[in-house]
């Protein structure tokens, strides 16, 4: 009973789905607002097809200096999306209130009374011949309101080149992975970083072969203590009266239609991820409530991707989409990118809400990734090993057959680099990396110390071998002390005895944890039952993190929050909120790792 009447409500979405929305449009000239960073004014240019850097100082009447002075990385280049500070105090009014528009590679001129073709080549500097080539009818004569096109390429100025490059359009190309290469000589090839190169990538875990084609950026991922990145501020010019936020999910609404008319419904008659889509819509109106206590004034806009491609593009067509402030999902990758080109070009955020490939992040500073990639989780461990178990007896398990190599070489580079940066002057041995096949077991005891905590990191995620691995480990626990590691997809594993995984200490890497113990948990579950007459799941205390946390920066900092990423870190219920910049022209990742453990046959938190 209780399942049909989850759908039932299901269901009833499709009258808040389906009614249109009377909105007002956006405001047609968003880039003309004024922002306030660091105690400065200015107005905020995306970077479109065609523009240069000359271009933009045309567009603004601002000398090319003032904008280099502003944004020193635009010098390095940039891509088209890319957003660039225009200071406002070395705007020349008068000037800017004629400027030129710019099409593609041309700027447009629009002729003035007393205009002629000899002051306008002087002005732009460029040949007479170039500007009729381009515009054959000026030959006839000159006319107040003609518009004309000034080649830029044309222009003829002593400034570094850099200046007159258009944006371009490609973020990444193909490399053909040839014998003896690694990611390593490709990072110098090319001269970008190996954790670029991972993360268009989706991580590489099964390393390079050869004859495969790898993704490489065309731009550099950068540090995020660029000069570029401004420190968080209170930007008032954002706040608005009300926002209005979009949940793009697959509800499935036409499939479980269908199965509400059957008279026994079961779980299993649950359509798809529709069920996940509710319990998550579920957890983030508990969070919208709460925050509407608050003060925060939202329309919220509910719309079923179906997981169709086209059905989400003809969402995204509709009147009210352009004028959201916040875009959540969609669930899945092919969706989200078609919604995520949406808002980057209409300048709206846009959160990714569960497990996607970082290349949504690139060259996309309008998308956020809440969950965590597995190559982070890894390096947070590997930093933590070194510094709290370096004098332990680590063995790391590459499974033969598994494609566990990316992730054993991951831990071992950061593991170095912490040995490196460590001020401990004794010698430190290297985790020590074992082959592992069918006979291997007997090689893994060799290799074990008996005198020492012998911590064993599994990076496999092969039921039947961990299961078989445990067995056997758990058989020398009377002669051995043992610390196990595992990714998080092991605890749900339900033919693993409890009392093995608490006698030999296991560990799980993870990026959420919802503590049954915590008040705040407990206040949610009973807030939840009471509400949705069921118990919360993973994804009710992921939507109701994601709903909280980001309406959350809506309420307190406006459309532009996202320069608070770096200053504004949350511990929610099932996940922390650390965001990190992947490059000046990309997007952000939520840095939430946890290393859990069992401990009085219950999951507790290391860190």
């Amino acid at each position: 009973m209780k399942i049909k009447m989850r759908l039932a409500f299901l269901l009833a979405l499709v009258l808040l789905v389906m009614t249109p929305a009377m909105v007002s449009a956006q405001d047609a000239t968003p880039n003309l607002e004024i922002h306030k960073i660091n105690g400065k004014e200015y107005y905020i240019h995306t970077i479109e097809a065609g523009n240069t850097l000359y271009a933009v100082s045309r567009m603004y009447a601002i000398p090319i200096k003032e904008l280099l002075k502003a944004n020193p990385a635009a010098a390095d280049g940039y891509a088209i999306g890319d957003r660039i500070l225009i200071p406002l105090k070395e705007v020349k009014r008068k000037d800017f209130t004629q400027t030129v528009e710019v099409d593609g590679n041309y700027l447009i001129h629009k002729v003035e009374k007393k205009n002629t073709l000899y002051a306008i080549s002087k002005e732009y500097d460029v040949d007479q011949k170039d500007i009729i080539a381009e515009n054959p009818q000026v030959v006839d004569g000159l006319k107040e309101g003609m518009e004309i096109k000034i080649p830029v390429a044309k222009i003829k100025k002593t400034e570094e080149k850099q200046l007159y490059t258009p944006a371009q359009e490609n973020i990444w190309q193909t490399h053909t992975v040839e014998p003896k290469e690694t990611v390593y000589s490709l990072s110098k090839k090319y001269q970008v970083s190996i954790d670029s190169i991972l993360a268009v990538n989706n991580g590489l875990v099964g390393g390079l072969r050869i004859g495969e084609s790898v993704n490489i950026p065309l731009l550099k991922i950068v540090d995020t203590d660029t000069s570029f990145v401004p420190s968080p501020v209170f930007d008032s010019t954002s706040i608005k009266p009300a926002y209005k936020v979009a949940l793009l999910l697959p509800f499935f609404l036409k499939e479980n239609k269908e199965a509400l008319e059957k008279e026994n419904v079961t779980s299993a008659d649950i359509f798809g991820m529709s069920g996940y889509a509710l319990e998550f819509y579920e957890g983030f109106l508990i969070a919208l409530d709460s925050l509407k206590k608050e003060g925060l004034n939202l329309k919220l806009f509910v719309f079923d991707t179906e997981n169709d491609t086209a059905v989400t593009a003809s969402i995204l067509k509709k009147p009210e989409m352009k004028s959201l402030d916040l875009i959540v999902g969609p669930m899945y990758y092919k969706n989200f990118v078609k919604a995520a080109d949406f808002a980057k070009k209409n300048q709206i955020n846009i959160v990714s809400p569960v497990k996607q490939s970082n290349k949504i992040l690139l060259g996309n500073s309008y998308v956020s990734k809440v969950a965590t990639s597995s190559p982070l989780l890894v390096k947070r461990f590997a930093d933590y090993c070194h510094s709290n178990w370096s004098k332990h007896n680590i063995i790391l398990i590459n499974h033969e057959g598994e494609e566990d190599d990316a992730t054993i070489q991951t831990f071992l580079k950061s593991y170095k680099t912490s040995m490196l940066d460590s001020k401990d002057s004794t010698m430190q041995s290297i985790p020590n990396e074992l082959i592992y096949g069918s006979k291997s077991f007997a090689n893994l005891k060799n290799n074990l110390n008996e005198l020492k905590m012998n911590v064993i990191y599994i990076p496999s995620e092969n039921q039947a071998f961990i299961t078989s691995l445990i067995s056997s480990l758990h058989e020398l626990k009377g002669d051995y002390l043992f610390t196990l590691v595992f990714n998080e997809n092991v605890l749900n594993y339900d033919n693993l005895e409890i009392k093995h995984l608490h006698d030999l200490n296991v560990h799980a890497l993870t990026s959420e944890f919802v503590d049954p113990e915590a008040q705040e948990v407990k206040v949610f579950k009973e807030q939840f039952f009471n509400r949705n007459k069921h118990l919360p799941s993973k994804f009710s205390y992921l939507g109701y993190d994601v709903g909280y946390f980001y309406l959350s920066l809506l309420n307190q900092f406006g459309v532009n929050y996202e320069v608070m990423f770096m200053g504004y870190n949350k511990e929610m219920l099932m996940m922390n909120f650390n965001f990190f910049k992947t490059g000046i022209e990309s997007g952000y990742e939520n840095h939430s790792v946890f290393l859990l453990k069992y401990e009085d046959y219950k999951l507790k938190k290391v860190f």
